[in-house]
């Protein structure tokens, strides 16, 4: 185990994996994790692209969806560790968020309580 590796390195591995079933690339550039070395610092802003500018599915998806696509990538493949989800009750929040965009609420039939079923029941006609 290195000195300063952690489980924040399983969500940017996790969201490597998202960001390229997005896009069909590693992100930063297709160097995914590489990015992080001293002699790309210059270069690190500029080798991320969202994947809303990336994925062949863009215009499928409304800017919402995409926007909330990009925040929890964004953040969860960041270089720095420290900026990315801090456990993963954070990073599935984040993840629902995205799915509840994508597969919005429908409504659930009512249900009748207990207690409407046996008055019901008791002035059915036999």
């Amino acid at each position: 185990n290195r000195p300063g590796v952690n489980f924040r390195a399983d969500y940017f591995s996790l969201a490597a994996v998202c960001y390229e079933t997005l896009t069909l690339e590693p992100p930063y550039d297709g160097m995914g994790s590489r990015a992080a070395l001293p002699k790309y610092e210059k270069q690190r802003d500029s080798l991320y692209v969202p994947p809303s500018e990336l994925s062949r599915e863009r215009k499928i998806l409304s800017r919402d969806i995409w926007q909330a696509i990009d925040r929890l990538m964004q953040s969860s493949l960041s270089l720095e560790p420290s900026s990315r989800p801090l456990n993963g009750i954070d990073w599935l929040e984040q993840w629902d968020s995205v799915v509840g965009l994508i597969k919005p609420q429908t409504k659930k039939p009512k249900r009748f309580s207990i207690k409407s079923k046996l008055v019901s029941w008791f002035f059915e006609k036999p």
